[in-house]
């Protein structure tokens, strides 16, 4: 793989900076499962953080655009809103994300507005902590507290089995029968090795393997269809001296399709800069970030 000598810019400046503001222990970093380490936050009293867009296409500079970047956190370090925002001429643009916990820190209600459109899930836990009911609605507003009118689109329910290194999960669709099986198996230290889905009904699997650096850190999950022995997807990552997340690239059939780099603000650790790199088109995303605002 060919090196980007921007990015190796970036990769050069993030190693220089610390403070782990993202919880990338289960791969969850820059997807819609909330992915900051709740404590890091709690303790910077992070109110919101917000950043500009630049986009650059290929064989061009960067150029800003309206529209912006921002997430919001409660006093518990949790996130709340995860908010994004592009307007192009008199166009707007926007996907918001709202998530909602209950007194242990589970979350319990996550929606997705876009396009005027709202999708919920709601999930209950058992005393171990693990889900064992989904609820998918269509919903009117992203109001985690009001909540809207809804049209139940989906129920799950999961149940689980545990031994030393296993964990067997059960997934029941609406009319309560099991159409997944996914196995989970670990390391005598917990980390977490391989895991197997199999949908019952079609005979198709799916494989996970999970790899760790030096440090215990997660450095790469490949997926795998049925017995196939080349991974169809595989994400990297990679991190700073500190252990904070510094990169995330995404392999597609082998071929590096998208990364991700992070670069910190060495005074308080959080975001200075985020570039998303599209390498299917050529395009960059580049977020710069604002000052934070802080809970008094």
């Amino acid at each position: 793989m060919k090196a980007n000598p921007i990015l190796i810019i970036i990769i050069i400046a993030c190693s220089n900076c610390w403070g782990q503001f993202i919880d990338n222990s289960n791969g969850d970093a820059f997807t819609t499962t909330p992915f900051f380490n709740t404590e890091f936050v709690k303790s910077s009293h992070l109110k919101s953080i917000k950043g500009t867009i630049s986009i650059k296409k290929q064989n061009d500079m960067f150029r800003e655009q309206k529209g912006h970047y921002a997430y919001y956190f409660n006093e518990k370090g949790q996130i709340i809103t995860i908010e994004e925002i592009h307007q192009f001429g008199t166009k707007i643009d926007t996907l918001k994300q709202c998530y909602g916990y209950d007194t242990l820190g589970h979350l319990i209600c996550h929606k997705t507005e876009s396009h005027g459109a709202t999708l919920s899930t709601y999930y209950q836990y058992n005393e171990e902590g693990r889900i064992i009911l989904l609820e998918k609605y269509n919903e009117s507003g992203t109001s985690i507290t009001k909540g809207g009118d809804k049209n139940l689109l989906l129920k799950e329910h999961l149940e689980y089995q545990k031994s030393d290194s296993l964990l067997v999960k059960k997934k029941f669709n609406n009319y309560g029968l099991p159409y997944s099986t996914e196995t989970f198996i670990y390391s005598k230290e917990g980390y977490l090795l391989k895991s197997n889905e199999q949908l019952k009904m079609v005979g198709t699997s799916y494989n996970k393997h999970y790899s760790y650096n030096e440090k215990g850190l997660l450095s790469s999950i490949s997926s795998f269809y049925n017995d196939d022995k080349d991974a169809y997807e595989e994400l990297c990552f990679s991190y700073d001296l500190y252990g904070n997340l510094c990169a995330k690239h995404l392999m597609s059939m082998g071929q590096l399709t998208k990364e991700i780099q992070v670069i910190y603000n060495e005074k308080n650790y959080l975001f200075s800069y985020i570039i998303y790199h599209d390498l299917s088109n050529g395009s960059m995303e580049l977020i710069k970030f604002e000052s934070p605002i802080k809970f008094q």
